[in-house]
């Protein structure tokens, strides 16, 4: 099937201003689809943030953190973690039995963003770091609260993952569990009570 097209015979004044703004419309749509296509909003991974331990753990700390509402840069979170990296929260039940979650980092984001919405602050209190050759394990003791400098509202310890490649490094894997009377941190990795 053939589309057909009627080409007037006369156009008018009318007829050639209304295609030339059509055209120039056309135009501009396609040249601004282009700019912004070609000019991302930032480009990931930051060398500061994938270089060393301290930076990609400032970055860590930082992606999560943020006031009420504020969408969090899930972008600069995935540029930290290796392309199959996974995250394995555990919650507690009502009765403080452990369990695991599994997430990639964008399935993270999704099941935070309620916490996220109330305001949430994470930082880190104290790291102790392992390695062997390329493989390093960071035990990392972290406190929560809800505005920069309101109230604890929990502590815990991340458990971390990395691997560096000779040029950054990557996270593997994180997770992490959170203090409670049945499970206090223990003295080396935190402040004790």
């Amino acid at each position: 099937m053939q589309a057909q097209f009627t080409i007037p015979v006369r156009v008018t004044g009318k007829q050639r201003l209304l295609n030339v703004m059509a055209s120039l419309m056309l135009l501009i749509s396609v040249c601004s689809t282009q700019a912004d296509a070609a000019v991302p909003a930032q480009a990931y991974p930051l060398a500061t943030d994938v270089s060393s331990i301290d930076g990609i753990m400032h970055a860590y700390y930082d992606v999560v953190s943020g006031p009420p509402n504020m969408p969090r840069d899930i972008a600069r979170d995935i540029s930290l973690h290796h392309p199959r990296a996974q995250i394995f929260p555990i919650v507690r039940d009502k009765n403080e039995e452990p369990r695991l979650l599994v997430f990639s980092v964008q399935e993270f984001h999704a099941w935070s963003k309620p916490v996220y919405d109330t305001g949430f602050y994470e930082r880190e209190i104290a790291r102790e770091v392992k390695r062997f050759g390329s493989s390093f394990h960071i035990w990392s003791t972290y406190e929560t609260r809800q505005t920069p400098d309101g109230e604890v509202t929990s502590r815990g310890i991340n458990n971390i993952q990395l691997y560096f490649d000779g040029q950054r490094y990557w996270i593997l894997s994180e997770t992490w569990d959170s203090e409670s009377p049945r499970n206090p941190l223990p003295t080396k990795n935190g402040v004790s009570k």
